[in-house]
């Protein structure tokens, strides 16, 4: 794999330094020629660094680079594929006949801004533009929690009297993130994930002497986990924000009958249709859905949330501080 790698990587070179992008016919590569892993293109202005875990993963067929080519005279496009096996060895031979890019399947496209024009309008413009929608989106979001919070609340206050709720820690899970490193300024997108900053991330806040709070949620039928972050660079100062899926949700609605018999004895699932209903008996197309989705969301769906734990304990991501059993759960 390395070899053809390899190959692959000199004829990419081969053909971006001629011309940016422009079409080119590249020499083959000799034998035991080192695997280059910087690109450096001067007249695109691009500077790329192939990581070499690629380069020395055995059996990914997957293309650091197929092409790069101008979107103009501000951005740098940069495009991977992936390499069915079965055409490995067409790719391997310098003498076939088949063109490249019909070896390769197209997995996605990085658009980068060259380096002259980052500083440009023309790239500032549309980024400032995606920050403030980021912005909006993420005060939504948080609008949204906090009303949804005091749904439950007129719920709880309704039957049980009056009872108050606080809001401790707000962490949300899908945002871009701002963070200076190095005196540089920096940008973390965590999706599926939470911040897990450490003491120093915390400085001048009251978490200072504990670390970031980190909530860990499981399924509707396990554990949760509150923990404090350890700020490790090495995982971007995150961690895990649930337990995550053992099984997708067309998984878990297929089989395990029994599992999902024994869930069902032991909690009481209300949904907005109550499959006891009389009028609901010959509707065999309605309850198989009720049923689908209940079962996409049982607990043999998703990981064991102890092991979940132990993981981030064990990679100075986050320390289990308490361990939280549900009384209810409610599913959004």
């Amino acid at each position: 794999m390395k070899k053809k790698i390899a190959l692959f990587l000199t004829l990419l070179l081969a053909a971006c330094s001629a011309g940016c992008g422009k079409e080119e016919t590249p020499a083959p590569a000799a034998e035991g020629q080192e695997v280059q892993t910087e690109i450096r293109l001067a007249e695109c202005g691009l500077a790329y660094t192939i990581p070499e875990e690629w380069v020395t993963m055995e059996g990914a067929n997957l293309i650091p680079a197929s092409y790069v080519d101008l979107e103009g005279e501000i951005y740098a496009k940069i495009q991977y594929n992936f390499v069915p096996s079965e055409n490995m060895a067409a790719l391997d031979d310098p003498d076939s006949d088949i063109p490249v890019e019909e070896l390769m399947t197209p997995v996605f496209t990085l658009l980068a801004a060259r380096e002259d024009n980052l500083e440009s309008e023309a790239v500032q413009d549309p980024w400032r533009r995606f920050w403030q929608v980021s912005g909006n989106a993420a005060n939504f979001g948080f609008a949204n929690r906090l009303f949804l919070g005091f749904m439950i609340q007129d719920v709880f206050s309704g039957v049980l009297g009056e009872c108050g709720m606080e809001l401790l820690y707000d962490a949300p899970h899908n945002y871009i993130w701002k963070k200076q490193i190095g005196g540089e300024d920096y940008y973390i997108h965590r999706k599926g994930a939470c911040r897990a900053g450490g003491c120093e991330e915390m400085e001048g806040t009251e978490f200072a002497y504990y670390g970031e709070p980190v909530m860990i949620p499981g399924s509707m039928g396990s554990s949760s986990y509150l923990l404090r972050g350890m700020g490790n660079r090495d995982a971007l100062w995150s961690a895990s924000h649930g337990a995550g899926r053992k099984k997708s949700r067309g998984d878990a609605i297929k089989g395990n009958d029994e599992a999902f018999h024994r869930f069902m004895e032991k909690f009481h699932i209300i949904t907005p249709i109550d499959p006891a209903r009389t009028d609901l008996k010959g509707r065999a197309d309605i309850l198989k859905k009720w049923e689908e989705s209940v079962r996409a969301e049982a607990p043999y769906a998703y990981k064991d949330i102890d092991q979940v734990v132990a993981v981030h304990g064990s990679h100075q991501m986050a320390a289990p501080v308490a361990r939280l059993e549900p009384i209810l759960t409610v599913k959004a």
